[in-house]
């Protein structure tokens, strides 16, 4: 009989994966030797500094020559993170075939710049990070954004920023990697790996002076996947905060504010995708259009609370929105605010064109809006209108009680009316102008009196409801106070008018 077939060869068992390096430094001068090291090591790296300030002396370049497959760079909350330069320089390029690169807990200034292929797949995350420009370009007038602040909270409003943004608490750091073992060097500044790291430390200088960096934006991005989450871009007044030509960009619990630009201050999408979820983008300056959002190709999508606020522009002070590119929102915003929806679906679509208005729309005064519910969020009329006894200015979300006296607060009050003129209201939370009452003979009650006022000696007021208190004809006189009448002049004496 023929021999039994041999069984099926097995395929050969892979490597197992290559334990990432990590790097601790422990002196503010070396992160530029410590990032050089992993540019020559071809496996993970994190790098974690001590506090203080770290500064980069030359961009830092990361593409298909870098040899670390992924890199952290981690820093206590607040660390500063800066290349000397002015206008702004790019503190990392991220070019083709790089690593992926997450930044944790840093403040930087300086830009980033995801120099990519749209179709990459090379991945970048930011978190507890403040991105913030140099604000030494003149900010165009800003009295209208003044003019179109919100109702202070304290008597009206949920103003966004203040109520939804506020009571954000942002994560601790993530641990620098996954949890897995690490081989350690430590850099003291570094000493090891120093021929290597000069020469890539020179090729990083080489590369940077011939990127080309299209906008001195704080985040520029061509292509792969971005992330920043619980990160704050503002105050670039020298281009604007971020620029998306291709690629995703996915931001979680971001603000974006005071930045100036040309178009889309805050976020000039050419192309590509961004997916904005409980962002703040509020006070951003356009010298031509789109204040907030400038969108000519690809699209641009907000969610829960997400809002645009206080944003200025000669053109669309908030959005504008091409034919090209697309804009869409799904519910819920922040209270007070709505979207002109369906009622039915969640997700809204904005036309293309212009928009000045603050973005949800704030509730118009007189009504409130208290509700995440759907209903309540698709339309203008919010939550109803606002009660009886109470006032409601614009993108009210708890209406304000008719608290003043001399005032009446009637159904769908966008602020206190005043007890009209011959009358007073003697209590607060007046519902109707009939609860005012009226103001009784030898007083007076202008409008929005809260208790009558006696006329003075030298003037009277004959009937109820009277306004002003009469002045006493000369020959008559009156020397006691809530009279009705004048007494005539007696003989051997002068009475003026008044007397």
């Amino acid at each position: 009989a023929p021999p039994p077939p041999s069984p099926p060869s097995l395929p050969p068992t892979p490597p197992p994966p290559a334990l990432p390096v990590e790097v601790s430094l422990n002196a503010t001068g070396a992160l530029d030797e410590a990032i050089a090291i992993a540019q020559v090591t071809p496996v993970p790296v994190s790098i974690t500094v001590p506090p203080g300030i770290h500064v980069l002396t030359n961009p830092i370049v990361f593409n298909a020559s870098t040899a670390t497959s992924e890199l952290w760079l981690t820093a206590s909350q607040g660390d500063a993170l800066i290349i000397p330069s002015s206008p702004l320089k790019p503190l990392f390029v991220m070019g083709d075939g790089g690593p992926s690169f997450h930044l944790f807990g840093f403040d930087v200034a300086g830009v980033i710049s995801m120099a990519v292929s749209p179709e990459s797949q090379m991945v970048l995350t930011i978190q507890n990070s403040t991105f913030v420009g140099l604000p030494n370009a003149s900010l165009p007038n800003q009295t209208s954004i003044s003019q179109r602040r919100l109702q202070d909270k304290s008597t009206s409003t949920d103003d966004a920023a203040s109520t939804d943004f506020d009571t954000l608490t942002a994560p601790a750091l993530p641990p620098a990697l996954p949890t897995t073992s690490l081989t350690a060097i430590t850099v003291a500044p570094v000493t090891a790996h120093v021929v290597a790291a000069a020469a890539a430390a020179a090729a990083n200088a080489a590369a940077a002076d011939a990127a080309a960096i299209p906008d001195r934006r704080l985040l520029f991005i061509s292509g792969g996947r971005v992330t920043a989450r619980f990160v704050t871009f503002s105050d670039n007044r020298n281009g604007g905060a971020v620029e998306v030509t291709g690629g995703t960009l996915t931001m979680q619990d971001c603000r974006i504010q005071r930045n100036v630009a040309q178009r889309g201050a805050a976020i000039l999408v050419e192309g590509g995708s961004v997916v904005a979820d409980t962002c703040l983008i509020e006070d951003n300056v356009a010298t031509e259009a789109g204040g907030g959002l400038f969108v000519r190709k690809g699209s641009v999508h907000l969610s829960n609370l997400s809002v645009l606020l206080n944003n200025e522009a000669n053109s669309g002070r908030a959005i504008s929105l091409d034919a090209s590119g697309t804009i869409s929102y799904t519910l819920p915003a922040p209270l007070g605010r709505w979207l002109l929806g369906s009622g039915t679906s969640a997700t809204v679509f904005l036309d293309p064109g212009i928009l000045d208005a603050d973005y949800p729309f704030a509730c118009s005064a007189g009504v409130f809006g208290d509700s995440y519910a759907l209903l309540e969020q698709s339309g203008p009329s919010c939550s109803g209108s606002c009660p009886t006894g109470h006032y409601c200015p614009a993108a009210t979300i708890t209406p304000i009680q008719c608290l003043q006296n001399g005032t009446y607060c009637p159904l769908g009050s966008a602020s206190p009316q005043q007890c009209p003129s011959g009358t007073f209201g003697p209590r607060a939370l007046l519902e109707r102008i009939e609860q005012c009452e009226v103001c009784p003979a030898g007083t007076e009650c202008s409008a929005g009196s809260a208790e009558p006022r006696t006329c003075t000696p030298g003037s009277f007021a004959e009937f109820p409801e009277t306004e002003r208190c009469s002045i006493c004809a000369a020959g008559s006189y009156q020397n006691e106070p809530g009279a009705t009448d004048c007494d005539p002049c007696p003989a051997g004496f002068y009475c003026p008018s008044g007397s």
